[in-house]
């Protein structure tokens, strides 16, 4: 087997979770995908862009390259892509992890969940930081219509030792679906790792 990656470790009173975006520790169980390799994208879009992936506590650089082939910062094994439409599916260190999110072109947004080979799941957004000639002409076309960008009051639901508490954020998205992502990622963020507070809904407004 090969050796895998040792990720950043959390902590959450005595419990410790590794978030693996793939870049797993040695010792660690068959990569669940191992045998997936995903091949790009019929028509050019996300292919020879670079983006910023924000999940738990953890920041990368990915950068998405022809016939599939996805350049993980501090990887280097295996990693594929592919997008179906907005739906964009990708693969880290040998299939250890997965990723399936979905592209919002009105914020140049990917959003959606990890899964690695521990079971372990956690939300992600990545952010585009330099684009292809693609997404610099959907940009320019946006600029001459602008997408109604909007300030959504967004209420985060959990439970603490049985009792039904919740956290208000305010996000601005193109969508209701968007914002309540982004305003769970942020909880997640904060709180998603300290077992005792348990995510129950996001409701925007």
């Amino acid at each position: 087997m090969k050796k895998k990656l040792t990720p950043h470790g959390i902590t959450a009173g005595a419990f410790a979770v590794f978030i693996v975006l793939g870049l797993a520790c040695a010792g660690a169980p068959a990569s669940k995908w191992e045998g997936v390799v995903y091949t790009g994208e019929d028509t050019r879009l996300l292919e020879g862009t670079t983006w910023t992936y924000i999940g738990g506590s953890a920041t990368y650089t990915w950068e998405f390259r022809a016939g599939g082939k996805l350049t993980v910062r501090g990887s280097s094994l295996n990693n594929t892509w592919k997008r179906e439409g907005n739906t964009v599916y990708m693969t880290v260190n040998d299939g250890y992890s997965r990723s399936i999110g979905t592209y919002y072109p009105e914020t140049q947004k990917i959003m959606g969940s990890t899964e690695d080979s521990l079971g372990q799941k956690w939300d992600f957004t990545m952010e585009l930081v330099s684009g292809s000639s693609a997404l610099s002409g959907a940009r320019a076309g946006a600029a001459s219509s602008p997408p109604s960008s909007t300030a959504y009051v967004v209420t985060v639901w959990y439970t603490s030792s049985g009792t039904r508490l919740s956290s208000v954020y305010s996000v601005q998205a193109a969508s209701k679906d968007e914002a309540e992502r982004e305003a769970e990622r942020v909880w997640k963020t904060q709180f998603g790792w300290n077992q005792a507070m348990q995510f129950q809904e996001a409701v925007s407004y």
